[in-house]
């Protein structure tokens, strides 16, 4: 069975032979590749580098769905996501391997024209992503998947940032109808499930407590960053003990 505790022990204790981490945070704010700014981050894709956090990575999203009644034909990923994590899935479910195409073809078989490899109408998978942050991405490639007559039982991701879609500041602020939540609920109502091995309400303060900033300060400072972005934009409050 899946076991929370561990995954985040997984996480946070992983350093990759560069010195690289998954869960940390920024002495000044930084923009992600979502575009969007923040004090934190989590960068998974330092798991797919190497066989050994790669493969215990693997575990846990196996174990998360054999223990949640989602174990699919294959996995899929957003395009240009975390390839070599649903690679390594599909060879542990027996080797069928498909992928979603970045830039859909405009010729040729239906599915050929979206997936790459032996992708069928009715095969049961589960898109995977490393990090939801307003499940804007997930929802183009769950759309696709969608219209091609997949049966999508499960999107999954390593983690969810609970946040809102907005861009811009001040005045020139634009707040968008879309966030985790809203994708959410557009997914269920179209029978899917959006699943997370964790999230931002767990892991950001866990990795909190741990973090012993070289400055001091910072610490303090970090927490009323974290707060004022999750005031927001975020869809859960997030105050962090000093």
């Amino acid at each position: 069975m899946f076991d929370q505790d561990a995954y985040h022990d997984f996480v946070l204790d992983y350093k990759s032979p560069e010195g690289k981490g998954v869960v940390g945070f920024f002495p000044e704010k930084r923009k992600l590749a979502s575009g969007r700014e923040s004090g934190w981050y989590w960068n998974g894709r330092v798991l797919l580098a190497y066989e050994r956090p790669l493969l215990k990575l693997a575990d846990f999203v196996l174990s998360y769905c054999q223990g949640n009644g989602i174990m699919p034909d294959y996995f899929l990923n957003v395009p240009e996501g975390v390839n070599m994590l649903t690679n390594h899935l599909n060879i542990e479910l027996g080797g069928r391997q498909v992928m979603v195409r970045a830039n859909p073809k405009t010729h040729g078989d239906p599915m050929d024209a979206q997936f790459i490899g032996p992708a069928e109408k009715g095969d049961k998978v589960v898109i995977v992503e490393d990090v939801t942050t307003t499940g804007g991405s997930l929802m183009g490639t769950l759309t696709r998947c969608l219209d091609a007559n997949l049966d999508v039982i499960a999107t999954l991701c390593e983690c969810n940032r609970m946040e809102c879609a907005a861009e811009g500041k001040g005045e020139e602020r634009v707040d968008f109808d879309f966030s985790v939540a809203e994708y959410v609920s557009r997914a269920r109502h179209r029978g899917v499930q959006h699943h997370a091995l964790t999230d931002a309400e767990k892991i950001v303060p866990a990795a909190f407590e741990l973090w012993t900033p070289e400055e001091d300060g910072l610490k303090e400072e970090i927490a009323q960053v974290l707060k004022e972005e999750y005031e927001d934009h975020g869809i859960i409050p997030m105050e962090l003990e000093v």
